[in-house]
């Protein structure tokens, strides 16, 4: 069965495929998978099969221009977020947005720091560890100033937290405190779930509490306000509601006011690099250095440095290994990637992942 790609998708596999017009071009360059046949790694229908990669935006070169999706320029992309048809990223001291296939910056003028104001006059810094849209706003974290900031009506504004004033204080936005190692977010209606070193904290109706993780380093499961998280370095919503985190080898489940283990496993801490790399029942799935994504169906996109991989019924498959080095849209199994990171899943459950200098799309047809 073919899946649709909405309209989104149609606008920026359209703009993907016109380069295929460009001279030289005999429509399968390696930055177009448009005329490509489908690599399906197992049988038809199965977990792994049809999966393919389309570029959504960048040249390939290092820079800030702004316009047509496949000629604009990236720099240093770190986070990004997806609300309807707007894909937002977070760019070398910039905020930019992919719509109808054309790149535009939306916030910060290039200069470093953490200054509210104007979106075109406000500066933003280079550390947006995360992003997520909450109720059409687009929230992003300033990882090492401890603050969190959105774009709203055309000014960037600090929502919660003093720059450069750490801690880990609960209260109205403007009173509370993070650390200075803020990471991912995660959106649910009205909600703002934010990855704060040993803790999980939410902002809502414009207070901070803590949902999850009592200080300490550590990988203890139980009630949330018991339990030891180590360094979660990205957030994920299920679409039952609850939050899961991703940490050093294993990802971690928030529901019902209780910490559980969701995959993995973390009965020894091990140093980033060392914590494998293995399919299976999530029990026994090993994990890396990662970042997720779920999608509507509750599937979710697990991505490491060396392998894009989902869990999918209670069992963690790896859809591509990254041992080889490259840019080429078209199957997945046949793509290749340089280096991917942030990674956000839309409404019609693509994946889209930022690559170096170049923003994919991840879908199933």
């Amino acid at each position: 069965m073919r899946r649709s790609v909405g309209v989104l998708g149609v606008a920026l596999l359209l703009a993907s495929c016109s380069r295929a017009s460009l001279p030289g071009d005999d429509g399968r360059s390696e930055h177009d998978g448009c005329g490509l046949s489908d690599g399906a790694t197992d049988r038809e229908g199965g977990p792994l099969s049809g999966w393919w990669v389309t570029t959504v935006a960048g040249s390939g070169a290092s820079g800030y221009q702004d316009g047509p999706a496949l000629q604009a320029q990236m720099q240093y992309v770190q986070s990004i977020a997806v609300d309807g048809n707007r894909l937002y990223f977070a760019d070398a001291c910039r905020i930019r947005m992919l719509e109808a296939g054309t790149v535009s910056t939306v916030a910060g003028t290039g200069v470093c720091g953490v200054v509210d104001g104007p979106a075109n006059q406000a500066q933003v810094e280079n550390q947006n560890r995360g992003m997520a849209v909450v109720d059409g706003v687009v929230h992003f974290t300033e990882g090492g100033y401890g603050v969190i900031r959105r774009l709203r009506q055309g000014m960037v504004e600090t929502v919660a937290g003093l720059a450069q004033t750490t801690g880990y204080v609960d209260g109205p936005g403007d009173q509370a405190r993070f650390s200075a190692a803020l990471a991912g977010l995660a959106a649910g209606p009205g909600q703002l779930f934010i990855a704060d070193k040993t803790r999980i904290r939410l902002l809502e109706n414009g207070q901070v509490s803590t949902v999850a993780g009592r200080g300490p380093e550590g990988c203890v499961d139980g009630p949330a306000h018991m339990a030891e998280l180590y360094w979660p370095w990205s957030l994920a919503r299920m679409p039952t509601g609850e939050v899961l985190a991703a940490s050093q080898c294993v990802i971690r489940r928030l529901a019902g006011g209780e910490v559980s283990t969701f995959a993995g496993s973390c009965t020894q801490k091990m140093p980033w690099g060392l914590c494998g790399s293995a399919d299976g029942p999530v029990a026994i799935a090993a994990f890396d250095h990662l970042g997720i994504a779920a999608d509507s169906t509750g599937r979710v996109f697990v991505i490491e440095s060396d392998r894009i991989g989902m869990i999918e019924g209670g069992v963690m498959y790896t859809l591509k290994r990254l041992d080889q080095k490259g840019h080429r849209d078209g199957p997945l199994g046949q793509a290749l990637f340089q280096y991917i990171g942030d990674a956000a899943v839309d409404a019609q459950d693509r994946l889209f992942v930022m690559d170096m200098n170049f923003i994919r799309m991840i879908y199933r047809k």
